[in-house]
């Protein structure tokens, strides 16, 4: 006797092709849920506030005797300014 699946030219399913289709959705599932996790984390993290001054205002506020800045640094095309109180690492 032969299968029905055998006579149209199709194999028969294995048990290794199920196992292999239920790793492939429980890896994509983790995937996603993971995705959703760094989604949700990432709205949650508090984001810095970045103020853009123009330069002769940092001047001026750096050459005061009672200035408030108390580090310049540059990175790139970019001044980063920190204030004295606000040390942020």
């Amino acid at each position: 006797m032969t299968n029905a699946n055998s006579r149209n030219g199709k194999k028969p399913a294995t048990v290794n092709s199920k196992n292999n289709n239920n790793l492939a959705r429980r890896i994509s599932f983790i995937f996603i849920l993971i995705l959703i996790v760094l989604g949700i984390a990432s709205l949650m993290t508090p984001t810095t506030n970045l103020e853009e001054v123009p330069i002769s205002d940092v001047i001026a506020r750096a050459n005061d005797e009672n200035g408030d800045i108390a580090k310049i640094s540059v990175a790139g095309n970019n001044l980063n300014i920190t204030l004295k109180g606000k040390d942020i690492a």
